[in-house]
């Protein structure tokens, strides 16, 4: 079972900070396409918000560590849109 310490005790992790175009249920990932790929979400393993200072305006992330067709990887939601963040190997 994956979970966000064992991914960075053990595998190799990449940060992307890209821009991803997302398809959502209720506010939950399903697919998402990157660099012109189509990565479907077969799990999400964790969830979770943060709030953070960007340019000194409130930025709320809403974070998903998710498994998909690909592999592991960390993708959220902000006031830029859907990013990629991390990619786990």
């Amino acid at each position: 079972m994956y979970n966000a310490v064992h991914l960075e005790k053990t595998t190799a992790m990449h940060l992307r900070m890209e821009p991803i175009d997302v398809s959502a249920q209720k506010n939950m990932p399903t697919a998402f396409c990157w660099r012109g790929n189509l990565y479907e979400v077969e799990q999400i393993l964790e969830q979770w918000s943060a709030r953070e200072q960007w340019w000194g305006k409130d930025d709320r992330r809403e974070y998903f560590l998710i498994i998909t067709t690909q592999g592991v990887m960390e993708i959220y939601s902000g006031r830029q849109g859907w990013m990629l963040s991390r990619v786990y190997d």
